[in-house]
């Protein structure tokens, strides 16, 4: 499933990419400069529509961190801005993207080269398709996105995050066992 907004030539690069938000660890994420009342969990996949991610006031950058329960391919990224008429300016400007870089900190994102960065405002809030066919962005266990900039206001607000790809069958067995302690010989 696509937003109606995608393009044909997106959709196009999108064809067998799917949403990753299921794929998410919420028990391995984090967003560094996010507002306690306004956290990472508001604008994951189950979360209410209305909610937001903020950034603390006076200081727009948030670095987001995402960690997935397998490694997965990454093709496209969409940041969905806050929407109210008066948030205009709240909409990230520009974004770096990182991956499997889970200690990542303001000063790497701020100094390291990024795998991709863009300018929001080419993306006109439609899915970021990612350069090379997401090449780059292959054998992913965690993905970062660092908002260095906003377009103006003292605070950065999204109202969703969409991840899209698809998983990677690295040809490790993925199995559960039912009874552990069988499986152990206990």
């Amino acid at each position: 499933y696509l937003p109606a907004c995608v393009t044909k030539k997106t959709a196009m690069a999108l064809a067998s990419a799917g949403s990753l938000l299921d794929k998410v660890d919420t028990r391995e994420i984090e967003c560094l400069n996010e507002d306690s009342k306004f956290p990472l969990t508001n604008v994951l996949a189950g979360a209410d529509p209305e909610a937001l991610l903020a950034s603390e006031e006076g200081d727009p950058q948030l670095l987001i961190k995402l960690s997935f329960v397998e490694k997965v391919r990454i093709a496209g990224i969409r940041l969905v801005p806050s929407g109210a008429d008066d948030d205009a300016e709240t909409a990230p400007a520009s974004i770096k993207l990182f991956s499997n870089q889970m200690t990542l900190d303001f000063s790497d994102a701020e100094s390291d080269p990024p795998l991709e960065a863009w300018e929001f405002a080419s993306d006109k809030g439609e899915i970021h398709v990612l350069q090379h066919g997401g090449a780059k962005f292959k054998f992913v266990d965690s993905l970062q996105i660092f908002i260095e900039s906003n377009a103006g206001a003292d605070v950065t607000k999204l109202k969703a995050i969409e991840i899209y790809g698809q998983t990677v069958d690295t040809g490790e067995k993925h199995w559960s066992v039912k009874h552990p302690e069988l499986a152990l010989g206990q």
